[in-house]
């Protein structure tokens, strides 16, 4: 299983589980550095490529893409990380998180949501 490091984030209500993927030396970026400075766009830019191979960069691109107002594209990208090996995530606190559950956790918190913005219309 790979490993990947995770640090907590709070771009948005979707994403307060720890699911920043930071650069485990595999050859791709997932823009930790990035998003650990609140630098978005420049993330963005960085994941969209790294994104088709990697699941930890799909995992922080899909929080971006949430918490930009893109909710579909990020469904879309969780559904995928479904869909691959499950693999092992390092937390920053040393937690060892599996990308499925990781991913499922974030599906579930973007269906919350967008209950709650539904409730309040």
């Amino acid at each position: 299983m790979r490993r990947l490091t995770l640090a907590a984030a709070a771009l948005t209500a979707m994403t307060a589980t720890p699911a920043l993927a930071q650069q485990g030396g595999y050859g791709s970026d997932t823009a930790f550095e990035e998003m650990m400075a609140g630098d978005y766009d420049r993330a963005e830019r960085k994941l969209l490529e790294s994104a088709r191979t990697d699941v930890g960069a799909r995992i922080n691109l899909a929080q971006i893409f949430a918490s930009s107002g893109r909710e579909r594209q990020a469904a879309i990208l969780l559904r995928s990380v479904m869909t691959n090996d499950d693999i092992a995530l390092e937390g920053v606190d040393g937690r060892i998180l599996s990308s499925h559950d990781v991913a499922q956790t974030l599906l579930g918190r973007m269906g919350q949501a967008e209950m709650l913005a539904s409730a309040e219309r």
